[in-house]
């Protein structure tokens, strides 16, 4: 497969040269990412909270299907990434997606960037969800286990964090301060974070399979 990528001309405003442009502001600002934080940050995006369903997705498919569907999408999203390195390489350094795709269809730029704000959307809604459902699971097992939801009238307190809207809307202005960085160069910090409870989530998970430790040993469930 061949890219087809159109070098801008000597006359376009949006040219090879990062001092022209309508991005060239940004791009002068944004200076170069350490190696070690473009390992967190993409190590962060591409494990994310998709990890959590893939022992559902197993249970569904079985392992056979699982680990074939697991290659087959690896396969293919490492596929577009090279693609998508190859044709920044060609669209002039540094690169983003409006730059590519002036440099490669420039009729569609703004479909384009139109596509990646309202996937960028959705992702962010997925995450939303996410905080707002394992937020009130882990609060109401916090709760059972301290005695405190034995059945009875709930305090506001209590009311108050096994709510989801209370959770989403505590994640939305939590994450509205980072949203203002202006490169992905800044949340070095909070990817390696989330990687560090990534782990630990994963370590946990493996001790209870073995047989390490019980969370629930003792305790009675139901599931409603």
């Amino acid at each position: 497969m061949s890219l087809c990528i159109r070098r801008p001309s000597e006359n376009s405003r949006y040219d090879d040269n990062p001092s022209n442009g309508p991005l060239a502001a940004t791009q002068k600002a944004a200076g170069a990412a350490t190696l070690s934080s473009c390992i967190l940050n993409l190590g962060n995006t591409i494990v994310g909270a998709g990890m959590l369903g893939l022992p559902g997705a197993f249970v569904g498919t079985g392992w056979l299907g699982g680990i074939l569907l697991l290659v087959v999408g690896a396969t293919l999203s490492s596929h577009g990434l090279i693609l998508l390195a190859k044709s920044a390489t060609l669209s002039g350094l540094p690169s983003s997606f409006y730059t590519v795709a002036h440099a490669a269809v420039p009729q569609y730029t703004v479909l384009i960037d139109a596509a990646v704000a309202l996937k960028c959307f959705g992702v962010a809604t997925g995450y939303l969800i996410t905080v707002g459902d394992c937020m009130v699971d882990a609060c109401h097992q916090i709760l059972s286990a301290a005695g405190d939801d034995d059945g009875g009238e709930l305090n506001f307190v209590e009311r108050l964090v096994l709510s989801r809207r209370f959770w989403v809307t505590a994640a939305v202005f939590g994450v509205l301060p980072l949203s203002f960085h202006t490169t992905l160069d800044s949340l070095k910090h909070t990817s390696a974070l989330a990687l560090v409870f990534v782990f630990f989530t994963v370590l946990g998970i493996v001790a209870y399979y073995l047989g390490l430790v019980d969370p629930c040993e003792g305790r009675t469930y139901f599931l409603w």
